[in-house]
């Protein structure tokens, strides 16, 4: 690393270090990244046998994605320590990953910022579990962080690594000048072929990036629901198991309108179909209660325990149900992708076998989208019309379309590290 580069960094901490820490007495005890970890912090977990592996998930969308990978190093017998950086991350890192199942991980620590000294600390302290790898997720690379673990040996890991359009060109040129941030890593598993490819033209060693999948394919699955527990919620919603359902999930603003219009021209075709609509943001409901009552759609709410029967939407306005619902439908709409910006997971309806559409704005998922259409199971829908050609058609089936399998890219990735660490086990 050009330690010019090296040294302009860690100056723009020592400059910002006094707003920083501003920043952090106003938000009067809000959960968020610590400036400092207190050594102690590290030592009130006396058990520290064994082998551990450090993940680094930063919010809650990485410690999701992250958590069969560290599943599947428990099953090879490592032990884990979490850090994160947001409260909705800690939660999930600290919680069981089934209802009566034990957690992930203990510990799971703050990850501080990236001030030189605030880096330091951290590693040093981190020590006291000695861990044979760290892994960090997707875009979260710290500088300092990646130092010190070098200093120390410890093999460094980049899991679901993406690269955006603007990283890339940041990357590119960094690259020319000396500045491959990427060569901290001994290993890198892209995101995507295409990440991968962007990631090879920034490394000095373009043989350390790998594709072998989106580990949010095993998030997904994992996240499924039993039947016990989809037949439940069917219950009480009261739907009948033979009504033509379609699922429009995590829907932006400026989506509600064109869905609701599909829907309307669904109704005149199917006149029994309904659409159970989650918003990704809880204030589109009233919106969503507007536009049904100006199309003549009677609705419901999730939140008011209303029953499904006489009305033509059905709108889930609660947290962490999403995934339940996609599995009454015979096919789903993912949102996010008829506004510009970038979609959300299709894998999370995918997983029941069920066909899935997405609007043109999809940058995302670009990978994992081109792997469901090659398998028959996803389409680009690029207007309303489109949508409600391919709702239509699909409601009028009455048979599931099933999945292929896919290899679990976590097994996968899990595989090539251990063999990496056996190979530098002393003797």
């Amino acid at each position: 690393m050009n330690s010019l580069w090296w040294l302009f960094y860690n100056i723009t901490w020592v400059f910002a270090w006094p707003y920083i820490r501003l920043l952090k007495a106003i938000q009067e005890g809000a959960f968020s990244r610590p400036l400092r970890m207190i050594p102690e912090a590290f030592r009130q977990w006396p058990n520290r046998s064994g082998h551990f592996i450090w993940i680094h998930a930063m919010s809650l969308g990485e410690v999701n994605s992250s958590i069969p990978l560290a599943l599947e190093f428990q099953r090879r017998g490592y032990r884990i320590v979490y850090s994160t950086g947001t409260k909705s991350g800690f939660t999930a890192a600290t919680r069981p990953v089934k209802e009566g199942g034990s957690k992930i991980a203990n510990p799971v620590l703050p990850m501080p910022v990236d001030a030189p000294w605030s880096a330091k600390d951290f590693i040093k302290n981190l020590k006291v579990f000695q861990p044979v790898a760290a892994v960090f997720t997707e875009t979260d690379i710290w500088p300092n962080m990646l130092a010190f673990c070098k200093k120390l040996k410890i093999p460094l890991v980049l899991v679901n690594a993406r690269m955006r359009p603007s990283s890339y060109r940041y990357h590119r040129i960094a690259s020319k000048l000396g500045f491959r941030l990427l060569d901290f890593f001994d290993v890198i598993f892209a995101a995507s072929r295409y990440d991968a490819l962007q990631m090879a033209e920034t490394v000095s060693r373009p043989e350390k990036v790998r594709y072998v999948g989106n580990i949010k394919w095993d998030a997904a699955l994992l996240s499924r629901w039993s039947e016990n527990r989809i037949e439940q919620l069917r219950r009480q919603i009261g739907l009948d198991p033979g009504r033509p359902v379609w699922v429009a999930g995590s829907v932006h603003p400026g989506e509600e309108s064109i869905i609701l219009e599909v829907h309307r021209k669904i109704r005149r075709v199917i006149p029994d179909a309904l659409l159970i609509l989650a918003p990704r943001k809880l204030e589109l409901k009233e919106k969503v209660a507007n536009k049904c009552y100006s199309l003549g759609l009677p609705c419901g709410f999730r939140s008011g325990s209303d029953k499904v029967s006489g009305l033509s939407v059905y709108v889930v306005d609660t947290y962490g149900e999403l995934m339940g619902f996609y599995a009454l439908g015979r096919c789903a709409y993912v949102g996010g992708s008829f506004v510009p910006f970038g979609g959300h997971n299709v894998l999370e309806p995918a997983v029941y076998g069920i066909p899935v559409c997405w609007g043109p704005h999809i940058f995302n998922f670009k990978e994992i989208t081109e792997e469901l259409h090659d398998r028959s199971i996803g389409s680009l829908t690029p207007d309303a019309e489109d949508l409600f050609l391919w709702v239509r058609d699909r409601l009028q089936q009455t048979e599931r379309t099933e999945m292929c399998p896919i290899p679990s890219p976590a097994r996968e990735i899990v595989d090539f590290i251990h063999q990496i660490l056996e190979s530098i086990k002393p003797g």
